[in-house]
């Protein structure tokens, strides 16, 4: 809706972000489907029936809350030849859930053995590398590292704190000659906070 500009309020500088991001990953739909899908939407919300168009049918009832939810809803469930329903405070309820609502940043390391020699472990985070000859040292410094960029990251999303924080663990091994080889270890960790 702020694409097509039949929305104009709040932040229409996202949508346009996360379209781009969208086309950029493919996850568009196909032209033509898309535009069956606008052809039948604008002729629900014109009232009319074409000769031609697609058939959408549910039978859940639409229940619409946002503050555009009253220019989309109501030919939406015509399109799907169901009802809407579009409660009192619907242009606001969504902004409850981001007073309420959390943010969160994870960043990953790796730890694996280190190519060069292989009683050496090898830390690689996003920022850096590091080898180390003990392997607890190079956990401690891999977990140092991605703790303070999560914590940023989360602060440029706009976290607030007191940041609660969790690791998580994956190790992968291989079996080799009736033992397990090491092959490598993520670390990540997850930092969140209040978005407000």
């Amino acid at each position: 809706m702020h694409i097509k500009g039949d929305f104009s309020e709040y932040d229409r500088s996202a949508s346009l972000l996360d379209t781009e991001y969208n086309l950029f990953r493919g996850n568009m739909p196909d032209a033509q489907i898309n535009a069956l899908i606008e052809k039948s939407f604008q002729s629900a919300l014109e009232g009319k029936t074409d000769f031609f168009s697609a058939g959408f049918f549910s039978d859940a009832v639409l229940i619409g809350i946002g503050a555009p939810v009253h220019l989309f809803l109501e030919p939406v469930a015509r399109m799907l030849h169901t009802r809407a329903v579009i409660p009192e405070h619907a242009s606001v309820a969504n902004a409850v859930g981001a007073v309420v609502g959390n943010v969160s940043a994870s960043v990953t390391a790796q730890i694996r053995p280190d190519p060069v020699s292989a009683e050496n472990f090898c830390v690689i985070t996003q920022e850096t590398s590091a080898v180390f000859s003990d392997y607890d040292e190079g956990m401690a410094y891999a977990r140092e590292k991605i703790e303070k960029a999560a914590e940023e990251l989360l602060i440029q999303k706009g976290g607030k704190p007191p940041f609660s924080t969790s690791f998580s663990q994956n190790k992968q091994e291989a079996p080799v000659d009736g033992s397990m080889l090491f092959l490598a270890e993520y670390i990540t960790v997850t930092k969140t906070g209040k978005a407000f």
